[in-house]
């Protein structure tokens, strides 16, 4: 502001000299008296020049004497004797309006004695008439407000301009908005694609863009630029299912372009769609080779693994995350159900199972899990700690005290089993007299017990030797006939035959051979799904055993087979029930080289692999309603 006044003073100061100079070379021009001093011969010795407020005089001759100064106004020759002095001791000519000279000090100063030609000028140019200088002030104050005004607006103006930027933007974000419900897709693309415009739009605002102007793309066919828009958006905003699917789906196309970060959107798509089963292979290796093990990852290995294209090593790695975070969700349990079906001989899924279900309140179907354990990881000392929680919390100790013996009738002192007694013995809630006079009673006091009317006989007899079981029945078809119909040596071949093939296969199956009578075996499976590949290995084996014999000249021998799953009395290795008549009732209806089973045998087995055909409906003795019957589909050649 102050150099604004500076300059402004200058403008002034530079206008009034101008009009100074100009009136000054007019005024000199239009108001001229020559002073003149002759010599004795007439001849101009001096000539000085004055300021008059007069018209032009030219001055021709003079009549005083030579060598005095004359004083010439408008033609006259003035009387130096009506020189008028002031204060300060200047001397002064004057004259009146008409030129006549006079005393009067308000008169015309025709010359001043002693003062300069620009003193002159300044008391009589027109600046001081008019007092033009006030004009000067008046410019200058004038231009001090506008700079005060320009000033003001000069610092307004960033807020100003701010607002109507921010006005402007918030327009173009309603604009955005209403083209994307629109999805007037090619109207967004000419804003989000001009620079100019798109900076006006907020920051704070441009994010929730970046799915509309992704989408643009997309929709206008433009997969090379949508896609990394698309990603930077997920970045942000994970949970949006529009967009993630669209990157799922693109990506499940176009595996070479996936990134770690982009496993949210593979696994929505998984989640939502059906897979192939190189997108299931891809997913599968990627995840392990990052060993990523986050929730939603391990959901979408969790649909790979119930697909025909998971191998053991998928179904491995998935098992060990789910176990290691100790997951217990409906997922993980519907994971860990198919990984007991796939590998049943594989402890984890099922601890997992009764983790899940102890968890949950469910306890029966808990214990169940813990059964089958007993049998798979024995020496687990956490499945020992449920199963006693379990049943302190049931009040029912002495059953498990009851199990334990069990355990003990077949591995005397086995340690686990001592120490969970010894346990059991030791809670305050177990009556120890109770629990020793029941546990020691055998299975025929019990009978006794039982014929004599003691209800609870029937439960004790239960706990502690029923069991679930897969019952086995091999025998060789048309044996009887065989024996007449071939020397004694020879039939006595075969039998060894029998035994070389059929034992060692169940054995190797985790069975039990429970007895062996002439050509027939029985046999008993903790596992349904053991005794059925069981059946399947000897019935190949026994083929290809044939045709060898085939070769050397010897007849075939072929044997049936019968399966049945149910709960037993197991008691000194030997079994009793309904279920063993029903598997020996199915080896006889059976065919030669297959193997036949009940449909409880097939709802039991949990290997997906493992397919059946049904039969016939069999009436079996001791049953009103016929059974059905299936038989297990595989090759005999071994393919």
């Amino acid at each position: 502001m102050i150099s604004g006044i500076i300059k402004r003073l200058f403008i002034g100061a530079f206008l009034l000299s101008f009009v100074l100079v100009y009136d000054s070379y007019i005024y000199i021009q239009d108001n001229l008296m020559i002073q003149i001093v002759e010599d004795e011969n007439g001849d101009e010795v001096e000539e000085t020049v004055s300021l008059v407020n007069a018209a032009k005089t030219f001055v021709t001759e003079i009549n005083e004497p030579m060598g005095e100064l004359n004083f010439i106004y408008n033609g006259q020759v003035l009387n130096p004797d009506s020189v008028w002095e002031d204060d300060d001791g200047k001397e002064y000519i004057l004259v009146d309006a008409d030129g006549n000279e006079t005393e009067d000090e308000d008169g015309t100063t025709v010359y001043g004695s002693g003062s300069t030609i620009w003193k002159e000028i300044l008391q009589t140019t027109i600046i001081k008439k008019y007092k033009l200088y006030y004009l000067i002030i008046v410019f200058i104050v004038l231009g001090a407000i506008w700079d005060i005004i320009k000033s003001m607006r000069e610092k307004g103006a960033p807020e100003r301009n701010k607002k109507a930027s921010i006005k402007e933007g918030k327009k173009l974000v309603s604009t955005l908005q209403s083209y994307y419900e629109k999805k007037s897709w090619k109207k967004i693309l000419k804003i989000m694609e001009d620079p100019i415009q798109k900076g006006k739009i907020p920051v704070a605002e441009l994010d929730q863009f970046d799915k509309a102007h992704g989408l643009a793309f997309f929709h206008t066919g433009n997969e090379a630029k949508a896609i990394p828009i698309l990603k930077k958006y997920c970045l942000k905003q994970k949970d949006d299912e529009e967009v993630q699917s669209i990157l799922g789906k693109y990506l499940s196309e176009n595996t070479s372009q996936a990134r770690v970060q982009d496993l949210p959107s593979l696994v929505s798509y998984i989640n939502k769609n059906e897979i192939d089963e190189d997108f299931a292979v891809f997913f599968a290796k990627f995840v392990m080779k990052y060993k990523i093990s986050d929730r939603s990852t391990l959901s979408g290995l969790c649909k790979i693994c119930g697909t025909p294209w998971a191998d053991a090593s998928i179904r491995k790695y998935t098992l060990e995350c789910l176990v290691k975070f100790e997951s217990t969700d409906d997922l993980a349990i519907e994971f860990y159900t198919n990984c007991k079906k796939a590998t049943p001989e594989d402890p984890k899924p099922v601890m997992m199972l009764a983790e899940a279900n102890m968890s949950n309140g469910k306890f029966s179907e808990a214990l169940s899990e813990l059964e089958i354990l007993l049998s798979l990881d024995y020496e687990n000392q956490r499945l020992h700690e449920m199963l006693f929680t379990i049943y302190q919390l049931r009040e029912g100790l002495a059953d498990l005290y009851a199990i334990y013996s069990s355990i003990l009738e077949q591995y005397p002192n086995e340690a686990i089993a001592v120490a969970q007694q010894r346990k059991i013995m030791n809670d305050p809630t177990v009556n120890a007299e109770q629990v020793d006079q029941r546990q020691n009673l055998s299975l025929q006091e019990l009978l006794a017990m039982r014929k004599e009317g003691d209800s609870s006989a029937d439960q004790d007899i239960m706990k502690k030797y029923e069991k679930n079981l897969t019952i086995m029945f091999t025998d060789i078809k048309g044996y009887t006939s065989m024996t007449e119909s071939q020397s004694i040596v020879e039939t006595m071949g075969i039998l060894q035959e029998s035994d070389e093939i059929v034992p060692p296969i169940i054995e190797k199956h985790e069975g039990v051979i429970i007895k062996k009578i002439g050509d027939a075996y029985m046999a008993r499976f903790e596992s349904s799904d053991s005794a059925v590949i069981a059946g399947i290995q000897i019935q190949q084996a026994i083929w290809k055993n044939n045709k060898q014999r085939e070769k050397d000249g010897k007849i075939r021998w072929e044997i049936r087979m019968g399966l049945n799953t149910g709960n037993v009395i197991l008691k000194d290795g030997d079994v009793f029930g309904d279920a063993v008549n029903i598997a020996a009732r199915v080896e006889s209806a059976g065919e030669a080289n297959k193997v036949y089973c009940t449909e409880d045998t097939k709802n039991d087995v949990a290997n997906s692999k493992l397919e059946f055909e049904a039969k016939d409906v069999r009436q079996v003795k001791g049953k009103s309603e016929g059974i059905q019957l299936y038989s297990v589909v595989f090759d005999l050649d071994g393919a």
